[in-house]
């Protein structure tokens, strides 16, 4: 016996149009109208806490009078758009290149309206090794080159909603100390970050950072698309449906 899927279609009609219409502008007003309460969030992690919240090499870390600090706020525009700040601060030597751990599927067209002290920046997957000296396990991110001074600042924009992930941060060589490198605490060679479900708030979870997660939010563009594509359906089968009646 030979079995048939039956598929059922919404079908818009003058009666169900008011009805589209109303679903069409609820949506389109999550989306696009503005933020009443944007969520905000601010940590930081530092060598001098006990327990530390970041770890390293060098002159960076080995003095627990010379402070090591990254902190960051993470708040959402009223576009939509999430806004992420950085301030990594040292005292000895400059940083020469910050990572920050995303999720794999991230590319670049992602990371908008870029800025700080760097002179660019590639996403992708770093390797520990010579190039990070000290760097617990290879990770997938955003690295910042060509950063400069004691005190560097870093930010962006995403769609991408805030998830705990690691850092790392590269200076010059140290002397007798060796390479001058820094990482949160939480970042181990497992590289077992917190679960994804895991909200954002202030403060640190474990010893990590606040950075891109791995769903990002739907771009208020593609919304109105929706939108707009819902009204005119709605609109095509009123129509024609007007039509059939005058036939």
């Amino acid at each position: 016996m030979s079995q048939h899927l039956v598929v059922k279609t919404f079908r818009a009609t003058p009666r169900s149009l008011p009805a589209v219409i109303a679903l069409t502008a609820v949506t389109l007003a999550l989306y696009l109208g503005p933020v009443s309460t944007a969520e905000a969030y601010t940590g930081s992690l530092n060598n001098i806490s006990s327990p530390a919240g970041i770890k390293g090499t060098g002159n960076w870390t080995w003095s627990p009078t010379k402070p090591v600090t990254l902190s960051w706020s993470v708040t959402q525009l009223q576009s939509g758009l999430w806004h992420y700040a950085y301030t990594f601060t040292h005292e000895r030597s400059a940083t020469s290149h910050f990572i920050l751990e995303t999720c794999a599927d991230l590319v670049k067209a992602e990371v908008l309206n870029a800025t700080g002290d760097f002179a660019s920046f590639s996403v992708g997957n770093f390797s520990k090794g010579s190039g990070n000296p000290g760097m617990p396990a290879s990770v997938y991110g955003i690295k910042f080159s060509g950063t400069t001074g004691n005190s560097t600042f870093l930010a962006f924009d995403s769609y991408r909603e805030p998830a705990w992930k690691d850092f790392y941060a590269k200076g010059g060589t140290a002397g007798g100390h060796g390479q001058n490198a820094a990482w949160n605490a939480g970042f181990t060679a497992s590289d077992s970050d917190p679960s994804e479900d895991t909200a954002a708030t202030d403060g640190s979870v474990e010893n990590h950072v606040l950075s891109l997660g791995c769903d990002p939010v739907p771009e208020p563009g593609t919304m109105l698309l929706m939108g707009m594509g819902l009204i005119g359906a709605a609109g095509m089968a009123r129509r024609r449906r007007k039509g059939a009646e005058q036939n």
